[in-house]
């Protein structure tokens, strides 16, 4: 799992390549605990280049997710390919936070928290 950082104003994208799962969970979340004790509380996660997601994984998000909102903040997922897509909806993840067609519309639906 590849994971790059890029701060846009007070929203942190978070840039995921591979697959996020049980394996890739250490090498994520050292970066998401970097960025919310340096005091993000605003995440997007973009998904484009996620060839996988596990249950591990659903669970990271949904437990991040919760982690920002007692903070005052949240997460959203941004292009999402179609595979990851179809384990969201199985598990009712969209019903928990919001997905977005691109990182700007994620970025900018975050900015109004």
């Amino acid at each position: 799992m590849k994971v790059d950082i890029e701060k846009l104003d007070d929203v942190s994208v978070v840039h995921l390549s591979g697959e996020l799962d049980q394996a890739a969970l250490p090498t994520v979340s050292k970066y998401v605990q970097t960025i919310m004790g340096d005091g993000a509380t605003r995440l997007v996660f973009d998904m484009a280049e996620v060839a996988f997601l596990d249950s591990m994984g659903a669970a990271y998000l949904l437990m991040t997710c919760k982690r920002a909102r007692v903070k005052g903040g949240d997460i959203a997922t941004a292009t999402v390919p179609p595979i990851v897509q179809k384990t969201f909806d199985v598990l009712g993840m969209m019903e928990v936070f919001r997905n977005f067609e691109t990182v700007d519309d994620a970025v900018t639906h975050l900015k109004t928290i």
